[in-house]
C-alpha cells in the first residue's frame, strides 16, 4: 500500500464512501496500492453518466486526446478525473503534454502526485462557473 502522510493512496487522491469511480488501464498492482477504500465505493471498469471520480493510465498522447473530452462528458458536476503517465519508458506524454490536452479539452488541472516510482499523475476538474 502507498501511503502519504500516513495516509491511503485512495484517500490521497481524493476516493471517498459511496463515490461512482472508474479505473481504467491500471497497473496490475494499483487496487493493493490504494490501501483503504472507503466504504460504500464501488470500482468499475468503464466510464458511464456522472461519474465522481475517473482514473485512467495511458502511454500516448493520441489515447489521451480521444477519451478525455468523453471523460469530461461523463463527469458528475463535482468530478474529477486523474490522468497517470508513465515516467520513464515507451510514451509520448509529459507533465506538460497532459496538460495541454487538458485544457484543450475544457478541464483544469488543480493538482498533481506521484502514484509511486513509475507513473505521476494529474487531477483534472470542469471549470468553475462565474
Amino acid at each position: 500500500m502507498s501511503t502519504f502522510s500516513g495516509r491511503p493512496l485512495a484517500e490521497k487522491l481524493g476516493m471517498k464512501a459511496s463515490q461512482k469511480v472508474a479505473i481504467l488501464r491500471a497497473p496490475v498492482d494499483f487496487e493493493k496500492k490504494l490501501g483503504r477504500i472507503p466504504a460504500g465505493l464501488k470500482i468499475l471498469d468503464q466510464v458511464g453518466p456522472d461519474m465522481d471520480f475517473i482514473h485512467a493510465f495511458y502511454l500516448d498522447a493520441a489515447t489521451l486526446k480521444r477519451e478525455l473530452p468523453l471523460f469530461k462528458k461523463s463527469l458528475s458536476s463535482k468530478g474529477m478525473i486523474w490522468v497517470s503517465w508513465k515516467k520513464t519508458g515507451k510514451t509520448d506524454l509529459d507533465r506538460e503534454q497532459v496538460m495541454e490536452i487538458a485544457t484543450a479539452a475544457g478541464l483544469k488541472a488543480v493538482s498533481s502526485s506521484e502514484i509511486d516510482q513509475d507513473w505521476s499523475a494529474i487531477k483534472l476538474t470542469l471549470p468553475a462557473l462565474l
